[in-house]
């Protein structure tokens, strides 16, 4: 199996998911960290394809945490829907997916990599989608804590009065 062409393909699958999510969200915020998902998608594109060039391949900084926190702010309160009915909830969990799988790929990519070059590489993108990974968990903590059962009772707040 061709490793390099196993990532650009996972890669391509992702981006063509965050923006098939993102045609069909009608959220401004949501639609922004689709869309920086996606873009992150692509420059990890870039850089499997330099590497099956065995071109010299980097990886450039990602801006993909700066700018989901202004995002934050944007999806806080509300609860939109995304393409198909599918919860803002269960679209980070599948997003979360994702990202684990990939970076997971890279891990052992990076594992098995020939030279030292390729390895560095294929650890910064490991390194990007855990960070990915680890940013759709705290949104999902965000979106998911007004639910049932996904808060802790406040006990100053147990003994008041039923009106």
């Amino acid at each position: 199996m061709d490793i390099f062409a196993f990532a650009l393909s996972r890669e391509q699958d992702s981006e063509a998911f965050y923006r098939t999510m993102k045609a069909g969200c009608g959220d401004p915020g949501l639609q922004a960290i689709l869309g920086r998902l996606a873009d992150a998608e692509v420059r990890h594109q870039k850089v499997i394809r330099r590497m099956q060039d065995k071109s010299p391949a980097y990886v450039e900084e990602d801006p993909f945490l700066g700018d989901v926190k202004g995002a934050f702010t944007a999806i806080r309160d509300r609860s939109a829907k995304v393409a198909d009915g599918m919860s803002q909830l269960a679209l980070y969990e599948k997003a979360q997916g994702f990202e684990k799988e990939s970076w997971e790929l890279y891990e052992k990519a990076a594992a098995e990599a020939e030279s030292e070059a390729a390895r560095t590489v294929l650890l910064r993108l490991a390194g990007q989608e855990k960070m990915h990974y680890q940013i759709l968990g705290t949104i999902i903590e965000l979106v998911s804590r007004p639910l049932p059962g996904n808060w802790l009772e406040n006990a100053e707040w147990y003994h008041l009065e039923e009106y």
